[in-house]
């Protein structure tokens, strides 16, 4: 038989008489109503409030109290949310990392002090939509008034086409080549060159590049 729930919400807490102290954020609240630790719990400790419900179906093992340490960093807004948007597009990781307890365990107390809100597999997407557009506004600028070269590459793997539309530029200061990917597209008709000129000029306009 599994622990009773409220006897799991319970046990993160000592009580006091009317107060009940939470033993992972050294705050008291008043009396020792059940909802209203639980609701502590999910707000201030989603993460383990996830593993608690997880433990009173499973009938596992109580939770070990350990006493925290208080460290400081430094880190920006911006710094995290670009980490979390490299964790799923750069670094591959799929979407449901960001929902993962161990994701949540490391990460919840940055979000709190932050005093952001947690970034989860569902509110990253319109921050990697963001991301997105200023990197082509970025991209754009570069282009401005600069004569480019374009290098085109095409595959075909089993039942894939690909493609992919890079650009070479000379920077102006540093007289160094700078390559840059504009896109890799899976094409769903076959890779002729009517087709291909046809996905190429979107690319192009996307990055208001004309071809003169």
């Amino acid at each position: 038989m599994g622990r009773k729930k409220n006897d799991i919400i319970r046990g993160a807490f000592e009580f006091d008489g009317t107060q009940s102290k939470c033993k992972n954020y050294n705050k008291s609240l008043a009396g020792s109503y059940l909802t209203n630790l639980q609701r502590h719990l999910n707000k201030e400790h989603s993460a383990l409030f996830h593993k608690l419900m997880e433990e009173s179906e499973l009938g596992d093992d109580p939770v070990t109290y350990t006493k925290k340490r208080k460290i400081v960093i430094e880190v920006s807004e911006e710094e995290v949310m670009d980490a979390c948007i490299d964790l799923v597009t750069v670094e591959g990781r799929p979407l449901t990392f960001l929902d993962s307890f161990a994701f949540r365990t490391f990460s919840e107390p940055i979000f709190n002090g932050l005093k952001m809100t947690m970034i989860n597999s569902h509110s990253v997407l319109p921050l990697i939509e963001q991301k997105y557009e200023s990197m082509i506004k970025k991209i754009t600028r570069i282009f401005s008034n600069t004569v480019l070269s374009l290098k085109i590459d095409a595959a075909t793997r089993h039942d894939r086409q690909l493609f992919c539309v890079n650009t070479q530029i000379v920077r102006s200061k540093s007289k160094k080549i700078q390559v840059f990917t504009l896109g890799v597209i899976t094409m769903d008709r076959r890779l002729t060159a009517e087709n291909l000129r046809c996905e190429i000029e979107k690319i192009l306009t996307r990055f208001d590049i004309s071809v003169n």
